[in-house]
């Protein structure tokens, strides 16, 4: 699930340090991830849609040595009926599909395995209008029903709308958490520029004394 070797700090699950643990424990565990790039980390484009909506879960449907195609063929229709996924088969290559319904096959195969926590970064980027909405419903559908979610993007409209709260990072240090119920677009621009939360009054004071001096 880590792309670099962990230096300090732990992630608990359910009470559980998960931090040191391999992909494949990530995954039995209930941590499902979404990744920002959909053509060339969470899919194998040369790959039918049917292959790509059962990644990850290949023992599920192996009975013995052999796959029982049957089984996965009908969990990825549910999965492009579910979802919406406009394709001409479920035996189309997955690269043939636009962004907007690549991102909602990755995202979908992630949300029916049934995990406690998804890892979802920058889940519309480049998408278009319609599929943008398409998947903050289906973020929201999956936190109503308990789901943890950890949203990574740099869209502000994204986290203000979909998030409980708000962490925000600067160079690799989390500069604070807010509301984003009562946050303000200003203060979280502060953070984002290293300003960590609360320095927004100094920062305002100083900005106030050099305004009177030029006076």
């Amino acid at each position: 699930m880590h792309l670099r070797e962990v230096k300090s700090g732990h992630v608990l699950l359910n009470g559980t340090d998960v931090t040191r643990l391999s992909v494949a424990r990530h995954r039995t565990m209930g941590i499902s991830y979404v990744p920002a790039d959909r053509r060339h980390v969470g899919s194998v484009t040369e790959m039918s849609v049917a292959d790509n909506a059962i990644l990850g879960l290949q023992r599920k449907y192996t009975r013995s040595l052999f796959r029982s195609f049957v089984d996965a063929r009908v969990s990825a229709e549910a999965l492009v009926a579910r979802f919406g996924i406009r394709s001409s088969g479920i035996d189309l290559a997955a690269g043939k599909l636009s962004g907007g319904n690549l991102q909602k096959l990755i995202l979908g195969r992630e949300i029916m395995r049934g995990s406690a926590a998804l890892v979802v970064e920058h889940p519309t980027r480049g998408l278009d209008v319609g599929a943008v909405e398409s998947v903050w419903r289906e973020l929201l559908l999956a936190r109503q029903e308990g789901k943890a979610i950890l949203l990574i993007s740099t869209e502000l409209d994204e986290l203000l709308n979909l998030a409980d709260r708000i962490a925000v990072m600067f160079e690799g240090r989390i500069m604070g958490t807010v509301d984003p119920a009562v946050a303000s677009v200003e203060e979280i621009g502060l953070m984002m520029a290293g300003i960590p939360a609360g320095g927004m009054l100094t920062t305002a004071a100083m900005k106030e004394t050099r305004h009177d001096e030029t006076l």
